[in-house]
């Protein structure tokens, strides 16, 4: 911990102000005051008593355990519970504690540590059930919600943070996996809300992992018994008027830091497409509207050699089809990217051996998984036609400029062309009106292999779908 210094004071002479403007009760400042003290000496793996009222269990078996008063010191190994109280004004209760882990750092380092600080309506039991890990590495949280002290602090919680210059610092909290790089504010009730106030972490809940960037919070979704039940949630901006609530805590932390108070947004300029990874050779799976805002957690250089913006898991769009805002210039650059889909052969002419010939296969209503003429052979050209009727011309335009529609074979996105065409007379086989406008889109899919291939054809909110099966 910082010494008690010019900072410190400062920081806290601020808070007053603000305090005694907001009606914050004035023993909180000497409470703050009173953990940078007491708990300065505070060691690897071990939890100092910093403010009334808490309550410790000791695992079973350990006899020598005294955690009663302010600035006594145990080792987070022999905890297995840690109960702190909300704030009572009459007698000056606010439960502070301040812990020092090792996570996943190395022994090599003994002076940094995992820096956690409990304050206010928490309770704090270890993961029992965790095998591997440092001590309280994996640990269950409840906080209190709707419980500050006063408007210029914020509900009951826990701060973390990790040693300057180490890697992410890696937690389980309510069974969630948080890869943390700097500080976040949690707390956990139906959800486990994770505050990014500066750096990034890694979320990972139900098997996915989504990068959350200072500026914004995730929540991940709690069962019953308080374990994270589904994956993370979209992120969502927190603003300057909640970053603006955490100058006094911080300063109880090893390093000074500013809580961001600015994002990344993302607006749609028109309607755009988003896809399941930073390049155009990544199916659609999505699209943003015309002034639709979305939030960016990291970039990365497409396949195309432009800079793409994920904006949320296996979801990244491009980026000169968006107008950006905020502190995009700073997001990390993601490494770990999906992997591209295979394409799909496309040549111009039946390959050398090939049986040649082409037939045409119709996406659009019953019966139309018959080829015409019906030949099914390894080296055939079969155009694939997928339309769509829209309700006026202008739309069908946009479809086609949008690239709204899509053309799959056995789950890989072909690159199809699109065009305006109106409905013919003899109405599609009965799939539209004749004369109404709308657009086709098309593929010439030459197969070399043999097998059972399905065919989907995906656009304005509907699927056709045909499954053939080509012969050697």
């Amino acid at each position: 911990m910082k010494p008690l210094a010019v900072t410190l004071i400062l920081a806290l002479l601020s808070f007053a102000v603000s305090a005694q403007q907001s009606d914050c009760p004035s023993f909180i400042e000497t409470a703050l005051l009173r953990v940078h003290d007491l708990c300065a000496g505070t060691a690897r793996n071990q939890a100092c008593y910093g403010n009334l009222q808490l309550t410790a269990e000791a695992q079973p078996g350990v006899t020598q355990f005294v955690f009663d008063q302010p600035g006594d010191v145990v080792n987070v190994i022999d905890i297995q519970q840690l109960s702190l109280s909300a704030l009572n004004v009459n007698d000056a209760v606010w439960g502070i504690a301040f812990l020092q882990l090792q996570a996943n750092l190395p022994d090599t380092l003994p002076g940094q540590n995992v820096t956690v600080l409990l304050f206010g309506d928490v309770s704090l039991l270890a993961d029992e059930t965790a095998a591997d890990g440092a001590p309280l590495q994996a640990f269950y949280l409840r906080t209190g919600i709707g419980d500050a002290p006063c408007a210029a602090m914020p509900d009951s919680g826990v701060l973390i943070q990790s040693p300057a210059g180490a890697a992410r610092i890696e937690l389980t909290i309510n069974g969630a996996h948080i890869a943390l790089g700097s500080t976040a504010y949690i707390q956990a009730h139906e959800t486990l809300d994770i505050f990014l106030l500066e750096g990034q972490a890694a979320v990972t809940a139900a098997e996915t992992t989504l990068l959350v960037p200072a500026g914004t919070f995730v929540s991940v979704p709690l069962d019953e018994a308080g374990v994270a039940s589904a994956a993370p949630g979209d992120l969502q901006p927190y603003g300057a008027q909640f970053a603006a609530l955490f100058p006094p805590l911080i300063e109880t932390l090893p390093e000074s830091i500013t809580a961001a108070a600015e994002v990344c947004a993302l607006t749609a300029g028109a309607t755009v497409n988003v896809r399941g990874g930073p390049g155009t050779a990544y199916d659609v799976v999505s699209q943003l509207a015309a002034g639709q805002t979305a939030l960016a957690s990291g970039q990365a250089a497409g396949t195309d050699g432009l800079t793409w913006w994920q904006i949320g898991v296996l979801r990244w769009v491009r980026s000169d089809v968006v107008e950006e805002s905020g502190n995009c210039d700073s997001l990390p650059v993601v490494t770990d990217l999906p992997a591209l889909p295979t394409p799909v052969p496309t040549p111009a002419s039946a390959p050398a051996g090939g049986s040649g010939g082409l037939s045409y296969f119709n996406l659009n209503g019953p019966g139309t998984c018959v080829a015409n003429p019906p030949l099914y052979q390894v080296g055939r050209r079969y155009l694939i036609s997928f339309g769509r009727a829209t309700p006026t011309g202008e739309a069908a335009d946009a479809a086609v400029a949008a690239g709204t529609s899509s053309i799959s074979i056995n789950g890989v996105v072909v690159n199809a062309t699109r065009q305006r065409a109106d409905c013919p007379a003899d109405g599609a086989g009965g799939t539209c009106t004749p004369g109404d406008p709308g657009y086709w889109t098309q593929f010439v899919w030459v197969p070399t292999a043999p097998g059972t291939y399905t065919i989907v054809g995906s656009g304005e909110g509907m699927d056709s779908v045909c499954t053939i099966t080509i012969e050697g």
